[in-house]
């Protein structure tokens, strides 16, 4: 059972209820704070530590070893009748601290908290009206992202309930009874999550029994792969449609069916074309931003390749490297939305 007790503390700590060593105490040389990379890692280095040692080392640092911050904040911000909460695990924890709590009780409800942190998530209350409930309902108005479709401007509910959810977007699925959801994601916010990531803008992901939250660069990986997925199930759509009595127009005997015959030669097929327009301001030479040509030289094996330019440097595609030059641009062409649909944002003020 932890000692609560009231005990004398070196001088150079405030007032503490928690175990100290007798006088004299050993001068201690202090380290720099340890940075240990796992969560498991990080509670038994803490474990290990000594009462002494926990006693005498700074809180400051105690806060960094542990991964903990904390935050004073108004009295309206915590419940009636609670003067701290801690919410958290070892590593990744929040501690707010009332203006109100008397300056020599705020190190002692900090080291309190701190003496109970584990590799768990969990939610603890200081005060006369703390309960094993370990929640606290509110009633306020939130500030709230253009894009969020919840009804914030009445909220009364618990305070770590809070979250701000976008419109989804679905993949759906046609039934017999009518369209299914196969994939929906969403933007979300969590601004009393235990996680840092799920406290800022990021997507959601699920199938309805799995959710898989993604930052935004992820979620834009993600509709990239989505994209090439869809060309695949295209394809495939195409080729079981596909039947020997099809009637394709043939192509001219030597040429392939996408060859433009009246701009072949003898050693080169020449196909479609794609130049991409250059934007007012910016110079690019012979007019080539990005131009994709397919084509096939019969001098070079005759397998068709797509010749890609760019301001004057160009390079030929086989069909793999075709594959990987149209996923980037297609993570561009997804990034360049992404940071469009920012474009409109306000600026926080």
């Amino acid at each position: 059972m932890r000692n609560t007790a009231q005990t004398t503390v070196p001088a150079t700590f405030k007032p503490s209820g928690g175990i100290v060593a007798p006088a004299p105490v050993e001068p201690v040389v202090e380290a720099a704070p340890a940075s240990p990379t796992a969560t498991a890692d990080l509670f038994a280095a803490w474990q290990s530590m000594t009462v002494r040692e926990a006693a005498e080392t700074p809180i400051d640092q105690l806060l960094i070893l542990l991964g903990v911050t904390v935050t004073e904040v108004e009295p309206d911000a915590l419940q009636d009748g609670i003067n701290a909460r801690f919410c958290g695990r070892i590593g990744f924890a929040e501690i707010w601290l009332s203006r109100t709590l008397p300056q020599a009780d705020r190190e002692p409800a900090v080291r309190d908290f701190l003496a109970t942190i584990s590799t768990d998530d969990r939610i603890l209350l200081r005060g006369a009206a703390a309960t094993p409930h370990l929640v606290r309902q509110v009633t306020a108005r939130l500030d709230c992202y253009d894009w969020c479709v919840e009804d914030h401007d009445h909220y009364t509910g618990h305070i770590e309930d809070i979250s701000h959810t976008s419109s989804q977007a679905a993949l759906m699925v046609a039934e017999r009874h009518g369209d299914v959801p196969l994939l929906h994601a969403y933007i979300n916010v969590d601004p009393f999550g235990t996680a840092p990531e799920s406290r800022v803008p990021h997507l959601i992901v699920s199938d309805e029994t799995e959710t898989w939250p993604m930052p935004l660069l992820g979620a834009i990986e993600f509709a990239a792969q989505l994209t090439v997925f869809a060309d695949e199930v295209r394809a495939l759509a195409v080729r079981a449609a596909g039947r020997a009595d099809d009637t394709v127009s043939s192509p001219e005997p030597g040429h392939f069916p996408w060859c433009d015959t009246g701009a072949c030669t003898t050693n080169e097929h020449v196909g479609p074309e794609f130049n991409m327009p250059v934007p007012p301001g910016l110079h690019a030479e012979h007019d080539e931003l990005l131009n994709a040509k397919l084509g096939a030289h019969e001098e070079f094996g005759g397998k068709p390749e797509i010749s890609l330019s760019s301001n004057g440097e160009g390079t030929l595609l086989d069909v793999a490297a075709a594959d990987k030059v149209i996923a980037d641009l297609e993570a561009t062409v997804a990034a360049m939305r992404a940071m469009r649909a920012q474009m409109v944002q306000g600026q926080q003020a």
